[in-house]
């Protein structure tokens, strides 16, 4: 996949990535913009998730720290299972 060589990424923030995908706790709210909602013994708030001039930019503190987080990883891959759907359309 993608995040695989993506510098930063470690397996923690791989599974919760697809765990907020399994349980369907991302929202789109825009274009460019997303809401990844607290996952119960992960977060106690909800993030918000924004495309700037094609990057992506978190409201969490480990995207201030890293420059990436399970949060973006989360909506990269909420796009790309939503890509592949409207493929067969």
């Amino acid at each position: 996949m993608w995040y695989e060589k993506h510098a930063g990424v470690n397996s923690t923030m791989k599974t919760k990535a697809r765990k907020y995908n399994k349980l369907k706790l991302i929202k789109n709210l825009n274009e460019n913009e997303w809401i990844v909602q607290k996952m119960d013994g992960y977060n106690k708030t909800d993030y918000i998730v924004r495309m700037i001039n094609g990057k992506y930019t978190c409201t969490c503190q480990g995207f201030t720290n890293n420059n990436t987080c399970s949060h973006v990883l989360a909506v990269k891959l909420f796009q790309e299972c939503h890509d592949e759907k409207n493929k067969g359309r």
